[in-house]
């Protein structure tokens, strides 16, 4: 009776060992997107296919946001800047406008309109009615700064688009536009003294671009 109780105990632990040996060497799946040993210790022999790693380590990749066309948004924007050399500026409109995205041919004349757009009111009015009363000007705002970029693209898409370039008629205007806004203001006496002291522009860009 002892040997058969005995046997069945052997039989019942080998069976219990043969289990756990199975659970401890059989193959795991791999878990996508944790980092490998490997790479923690500075090596290089990781091998990870593309898109495998979760948002929660940040190395995913973004791709460029497109439209319809198959072009990136504020596709003038960037070519004016990346290409053109162009400044760019975005703030908070001080008096509640919103947002402001502007373009410059040099970085100080954005500062210019900066500084101006935050000016006590009696120079911040006419000088905001100098910059918005032309549809010419590259400066927009609006209640976000993707708001903003978006009327200043619009602004930029219905230019003539052989103009948006450096040294064209419009970039000359722009920057004689800025200059005298930037030239009337460091002239006048003191606050206030800028009101109607500004010169009126043209609705065609090319009038003042040729003059320049």
């Amino acid at each position: 009776m002892r040997i058969a109780t005995n046997f069945v105990l052997l039989v019942i632990a080998l069976a219990m060992f043969a289990y756990a040996w199975n659970i401890l060497t059989q193959k795991r799946p791999a878990v996508q997107g944790a980092p490998c040993i490997a790479q923690q210790r500075g090596k290089s022999n990781c091998r990870r296919h593309a898109g495998s790693v979760p948002p929660r380590y940040g190395l995913e990749a973004r791709p460029v946001r497109q439209g319809k066309s198959g072009k990136t948004m504020f596709e003038r924007i960037d070519a004016l800047i990346t290409t053109h050399d162009f400044a760019f500026q975005a703030w908070q409109d001080r008096y509640g406008k919103g947002v402001w995205a502007a373009l410059g041919v040099w970085e100080n004349m954005i500062d210019t309109v900066r500084d101006l757009s935050s000016a006590g009111d009696l120079d911040m009015i006419p000088a905001m009615e100098y910059v918005f009363s032309v549809d010419w000007l590259p400066m927009e705002t609006g209640r976000t700064l993707n708001e903003a970029m978006a009327a200043l693209e619009a602004k930029l898409a219905a230019l003539p688009q052989e103009q948006l370039t450096r040294g064209s008629e419009w970039t000359s205007a722009v920057s004689r536009a800025i200059e005298d806004l930037r030239d009337t203001w460091n002239a006048v006496r003191g606050y206030g003294d800028l009101d109607g002291k500004l010169p009126k522009l043209p609705a065609d860009f090319a009038e003042l671009g040729a003059a320049g």
